[in-house]
């Protein structure tokens, strides 16, 4: 149904936003595509090490890198076979030896001990350059001799036979022999930030380079490869950012224009048309990257989806729902120019998550996501502006299960899910928000008008407590503010620097 200006309510008049009261894992191949569980033979017991096969490639882990076993299970993550190998035991006085013979001859190092034999006839050695005692482990290849001219080391012996590889660490230096094992697998290095590949724009880079290499994470902070697997696939796959980025609010920060399409009195965003409001939501990010300094800062819209009406509706839900039809157009035009949008719910009495499902099909867009705005939500027999609202949290996490459900089935970047808040009470039990979805961004944005010091001390009362995976919104206001901050001074006075800052 589309909005109309009688239906529609402002924003808030007299209600001013002053807040009151208110081990290790076991080796596995997962194939993620079809959901299809196949185990497959361990890594290397004791190591921290699993492994997932997805449609770009097979992910690899392993976390204990100073485990006895750590060198055996990257051998297997990296190498399919290898004609050469060095064998020497770490610590010994010959070890230093034989980290730069293998780096010379560019062939594996491998420590000796009882998984070496196995791994040798995985890998099918032919040749083994021995700085141990350790005959009886190595079987019947050949031994050659320790120095020596390489070239006659490797006549007849191919270094190595393996297929493109890329390691993520999280910054730390690898130790010996994991070290030589990844060079000697010719392997590309990159850089994933808290074990999350989606945090770094050249990691992203990398990847989608190397769209089908073996991925081998290296580290304390890789403990659950289905999750990396899924990272992966994230980052092979799906619509970037201008920047070449995945994460929407990552090191990034939005400015947003907040309205209706259909009605101009709810909003900045509605007092033009689609393409005049990219020229103004452009030109008022470039004021923030300006002052900022930054780059990182990118335009958004903030369109209301449901809005609070006057009248119950012929749902009685005094929730006047705009038809999805009339925000594709503006959603194109967005995509076209670059701009981020987020879909606005004023729920009423209806259920949040019958809201959020009407526009399922808008929010499969790769960047379009979600908003609550509990200031509007009823219960039965209420009616809109006689209270500010509230929403238990379990309704609020049911919408972002759905969402990240969504986000996985369809394959897209993750979402921006935006809560409203002014009042501790319009968010019952916060504290019980479920921030474990990989596929979404929270932010709590803190939406209050009035003078400049009530709208400091709200948002001074809403940060407290709140968890540091949630981003901060703020709002400035044309008409409610006294007065509305400049850029200058938004940026000078909201301190932390808000994520999302949109304007109404």
């Amino acid at each position: 149904m589309a909005q109309g200006s009688e239906a529609a309510l402002s924003r808030r008049t007299a209600l001013a936003g002053i807040a009151a009261g208110g081990g290790t894992a076991v080796a596995g191949a997962i194939l993620l595509s079809n959901q299809r569980h196949d185990v497959t033979g361990d890594l290397g017991r004791g190591s921290g090490t699993a492994a997932v096969t997805v449609s770009t490639g097979r992910v690899h882990t392993l976390t204990k890198l100073t485990s006895p076993t750590a060198p055996y299970a990257a051998s297997r993550a990296l190498f399919s076979t290898a004609d050469v190998v060095v064998v020497a035991d770490p610590g010994s006085p010959q070890f230093a030896a034989a980290v730069a013979q293998a780096r010379a001859m560019g062939v594996p190092l491998l420590p000796g001990g009882a998984p070496l034999r196995a791994e040798l006839d995985r890998l099918r050695v032919r040749a083994v350059v021995d700085f141990t005692a350790g005959a009886a482990q190595i079987g019947d290849r050949p031994l050659l001799s320790p120095g020596g001219d390489q070239g006659e080391l490797l006549a007849g012996f191919p270094a190595k036979r393996t297929g493109s590889t890329v390691v993520l660490t999280t910054g730390d230096e690898l130790p010996e022999p994991l070290a030589t094992l990844v060079a000697a697998a010719g392997a590309t290095l990159l850089s994933a930030p808290g074990g999350d590949p989606r945090r770094s724009v050249k990691t992203i880079a990398g990847l989608r380079e190397a769209p089908t290499a073996t991925v081998l994470g290296v580290g304390t902070r890789f403990t659950d490869v289905k999750r990396l697997a899924r990272r992966v696939r994230t980052v092979r796959t799906v619509p970037l950012l201008p920047d070449g980025g995945i994460l929407p609010l990552h090191r990034r920060r939005m400015i947003a224009l907040y309205g209706s399409p259909l009605t101009p009195s709810l909003g900045m965003l509605g007092e033009q048309d689609a393409q005049a409001s990219v020229a103004r939501v452009t030109a008022l990010t470039q004021e923030y990257r300006t002052v900022l300094e930054s780059d990182a800062v990118f335009p958004a819209f903030e369109l209301i989806a449901t809005v609070a009406a006057a009248a119950p509706g012929a749902d009685g839900t005094y929730s006047a729902p705009t038809d999805p039809a009339d925000l594709l157009p503006w959603i194109e035009v967005a995509e076209h120019s670059g701009i981020y949008c987020v879909l606005d719910l004023q729920p009423g009495n209806a259920d949040l998550l019958d809201q959020a499902k009407k526009y399922a099909d808008l929010l499969t867009h790769p960047w379009v996501g979600l908003a609550i705005d509990p200031e509007w939500k009823l219960l039965p027999g209420e009616r809109p502006l006689t209270r500010i609202g509230h929403v238990e949290i379990e309704e609020v996490n049911r919408v972002a299960a759905w969402l990240a459900d969504l986000v996985r089935q369809h394959n897209l970047p993750p979402k921006i899910l935006t809560l409203h808040q002014f009042q501790l009470q319009m968010i019952r039990d916060r504290d019980q928000l479920d921030l474990d979805h990989d596929e979404l961004q929270v932010v709590v944005h803190v939406d209050g008008s009035g003078s400049q010091p009530q709208k400091q001390a709200t948002w001074n009362v809403i940060r407290e407590d709140l968890s540091p995976r949630i981003y901060l919104g703020w709002k400035n206001f044309e008409d409610e503010d006294s007065p509305m901050l400049t850029v200058a001074e938004t940026v000078a006075t909201v301190q932390p620097t808000p994520s999302f800052i949109s304007y109404q």
